[in-house]
């Protein structure tokens, strides 16, 4: 259930508890309220989990949020870590593309994250151009989720 929460499915059931548990948020940012019915508990007490194995494949960039969203599969915890201050304007991985070659932007880069994350961003291939990102579960070499290897990451 948590998996389909994640991908913003298109069934029934995930925009009925979407608009009742946490309207307008992804689910990631989902609350815990002891008013909640024993079903939404029992899934956001799996949500820590999902969280953990599931990481975005970069399409265009334009829908991953660059200090919130899994978007680096060869860093543990998938997100990067910040060298200085936060720039302001770059909040999405789209703006860490160049436009024109649809290539990292080097300097940027180097510029925000430790220097131990970058050469792990720069080996990062976009997918299809045009495309939004698209998360996968890491756990498991086909990217979908399955109860067997969410047991590996606990």
């Amino acid at each position: 259930m948590d998996w389909h929460l994640f991908l913003n499915s298109e069934k029934f059931w995930v925009h009925f508890l979407s608009s009742k548990y946490y309207r307008g948020k992804p689910f990631s940012e989902a609350t815990y309220s002891n008013t909640y019915s024993w079903l939404w508990k029992g899934i956001l007490k799996c949500k820590d989990l999902v969280i953990k194995g599931t990481c975005f494949v970069v399409g265009d960039g334009l829908s991953i949020d660059l200090w919130k969203d899994p978007w680096i599969p060869n860093l543990q915890g998938f997100r990067p870590r910040l060298r200085g201050e936060r720039r302001m304007d770059v909040n999405l991985v789209s703006d860490l593309i160049l436009p024109l070659t649809n290539q990292w932007n080097i300097d940027k880069v180097s510029t925000l994250f430790e220097p131990a994350d970058v050469p792990k961003i720069l080996r990062i291939h976009f997918a299809s151009s045009g495309r939004p990102g698209l998360l996968m579960w890491m756990a498991t070499n086909s990217g979908e989720f399955s109860i067997q290897s969410a047991y590996s990451l606990d």
